[in-house]
C-alpha cells in the first residue's frame, strides 16, 4: 500500500500558484516534491510546491525544456524527489487527456497525476479530484475509495492548549528565568 501524505500548507500553496491561471481562463500545473530518502518508498510526504515555467492554454500546459532542467537542479540543491504533477481542467471533468498522458511528468510504476477542476479556482474537495496512477504501464484513474486510500492529508499543526498557565511564581523576566 503506497500513500502519500499532504499538508495544509502544501494545499494552500498549491491553491495559490493556480489562481493567476483560474484568473485567464487557462490551464496551468505544479509539482510536489518531498525528500529524496523518501522518493521511492511506499510512505512520501509532499513537501514543496514547485511552480515551473509554463507555456498554458485553455485546453492544456507545456513546461519548456529549461524550466524541466530549473527544477531538477531545484529539487537536486534541495534534496528532493519530485512525487506528484498537479494540474487543472477548465470544468467538471478530471480524467486524464491523450495530452496528459503523452506529456505527463513521469512514466514510472506508482507515479501520480492529479487533476482539480474548474482551473483550481477553488480548492475542491478530495472527492471531485481527479487522481491517476502509473500502474502496469498506464494511467489509471483511482476510484474515490482508493483515492481515499492513497492520499492523506495531514494537518502542519495542532493547537491542543488554550491559555498558558503560569506556575511557580514566574514573574516573566525571562532574562532571569533560567539562572
Amino acid at each position: 500500500m503506497r500513500i502519500l501524505g499532504i499538508p495544509f500548507s502544501v494545499l494552500t500553496e498549491t491553491w495559490r500558484a493556480f489562481q493567476e491561471g483560474a484568473q485567464a481562463g487557462v490551464e496551468s500545473t505544479v509539482r510536489w516534491a518531498g525528500p529524496t530518502a523518501l522518493g521511492r518508498t511506499s510512505l512520501q510526504v509532499a513537501t514543496t510546491v514547485i511552480n515551473p515555467p509554463q507555456k498554458v492554454s485553455g485546453g492544456h500546459f507545456e513546461i519548456p525544456h529549461s524550466g524541466t532542467r530549473a527544477m531538477g537542479a531545484a529539487l537536486l540543491s534541495h534534496g528532493l524527489v519530485n512525487i506528484a504533477q498537479i494540474h487543472t481542467h477548465p470544468g467538471d471533468w478530471v480524467g486524464h487527456s491523450s495530452w496528459d498522458d503523452s506529456h505527463a511528468y513521469s512514466s514510472r510504476e506508482h507515479a501520480l497525476s492529479i487533476v482539480l477542476p474548474h482551473y483550481g479556482a477553488g480548492m475542491p474537495r478530495l472527492e471531485e479530484w481527479g487522481v491517476h496512477e502509473r500502474l502496469d504501464g498506464q494511467w489509471k484513474q483511482l476510484s474515490a475509495s482508493a483515492t481515499r486510500d492513497r492520499l492523506l492529508i495531514v494537518p502542519d499543526a495542532i493547537r491542543l492548549r488554550g491559555e498558558l498557565e503560569l506556575i511557580g511564581g514566574f514573574d516573566g523576566d525571562f532574562d532571569n528565568a533560567f539562572d
